[in-house]
C-alpha cells in the first residue's frame, strides 16, 4: 500500500510513512469500478495561483487583458476567488486565488514561460507574492460548480490510509453530492514559488455552494474520519469560490 519502507519515530513510538500510493475513485465509482458518469480527463491540467488579496485587481486586469493570448496557449480562466478559507493548516490569510485551464501541461508552461505579466517574477509585487502551481485533472467537474476545497495532505503516519479513510470518504462524499477528486495527485508542479511541499498529496474538491463545504465539514458522519486523518497526515485545508467574470478594467 505504501511505495517506501515505514520507519518507526522510538521517541514517539509510531510508524511514519512518507509517500504512500493512493487511490482516489472518482465521483460515483466504487474502488475497481468503472461506475462514474464522468469522463477521466486526457491531459487537461489546472494552472493555480495565489496572491495576497490586495492584487486582485491587478491579476484580474491582466486576466481579462490577456485573455485572447491564453486563448491562442490552449487555455481559460475559469475565475477568480478574492479570499479563502481556512478549514485546517497553516495557509497566509488575505489570500485571492486564481484557476486556470489548459489542454495539457506543456501548453500551460509555455503561456506562463511568455506571458509578460506572469512571467515576471516581481509582478504583481516586487515582493513576488504571487505563486503558481500546475495540477493535472482527472475529470472536469460541472460548470455549477464554482467553490472549491483544496487540500494537501502529507507526512503519513498510516500505512492504512488508503483503506481507513480515502475509501471510506468517497462514498461519504458523494452522498453530499460533492464531485471530489478533481485533481487527486502527487504530480504537483511548483512552476513559481510553488507553496506545496514536495510529496504531498493534492485532493481538489467541487462544489455547488459554500454552504455544501459546512454541510459536510461539521456533520457527523464526517467526524470521525476527520479526526482520523487529523492523526494519520499534516493536513491544510481551504475553500474558495471563484467569480468566473472577467470584468473589463477600470478606466
Amino acid at each position: 500500500m505504501y511505495n517506501q519502507e515505514p520507519t518507526t519515530n522510538e521517541e514517539n513510538d509510531y510508524i511514519f510513512v512518507k509517500k504512500l500510493n493512493l487511490e482516489w475513485a472518482m465521483p460515483g465509482d466504487k474502488k475497481g469500478s468503472c461506475g462514474s458518469q464522468y469522463e477521466k480527463a486526457k491531459d487537461e491540467v489546472y494552472v493555480l495561483m495565489r496572491f495576497r488579496n490586495e492584487v486582485c485587481e491587478l491579476v484580474r486586469t491582466a486576466c481579462y487583458r490577456e485573455k485572447k493570448v491564453i486563448e491562442n496557449y490552449n487555455g481559460r480562466v475559469l475565475g477568480l476567488a478574492s479570499g479563502v478559507t481556512i478549514y485546517e493548516g497553516n495557509w497566509p490569510c488575505n489570500q485571492g486565488v486564481l484557476l486556470m485551464q489548459f489542454v495539457n501541461k506543456e501548453c500551460a508552461e509555455r503561456w506562463l514561460n511568455s506571458d509578460r505579466k506572469f512571467r515576471d517574477k516581481e509582478w504583481p509585487l516586487p515582493s513576488s507574492s504571487l505563486e503558481i502551481i500546475i495540477a493535472p485533472l482527472k475529470y472536469k467537474p460541472p460548470k455549477s460548480h464554482l467553490t472549491f476545497q483544496l487540500i494537501e495532505l502529507s507526512d503519513f503516519m498510516d500505512a492504512q490510509f488508503q483503506d481507513r479513510y480515502v475509501d471510506k470518504v468517497t462514498p461519504l462524499l458523494d452522498s453530499f453530492h460533492v464531485k471530489h477528486g478533481v485533481v487527486a495527485s502527487y504530480d504537483i508542479d511548483g512552476f513559481r514559488n510553488g507553496w506545496f511541499k514536495r510529496g504531498s498529496y493534492c485532493v481538489l474538491n467541487a462544489y455547488d455552494s459554500p454552504s455544501n463545504v459546512d454541510a459536510l465539514y461539521y456533520s457527523d458522519q464526517y467526524g470521525s474520519l476527520k479526526e482520523y486523518r487529523q492523526s494519520a497526515c499534516r493536513t491544510e485545508n481551504v475553500v474558495f469560490t471563484l467569480d468566473p467574470e472577467l470584468k473589463p478594467p477600470k478606466e
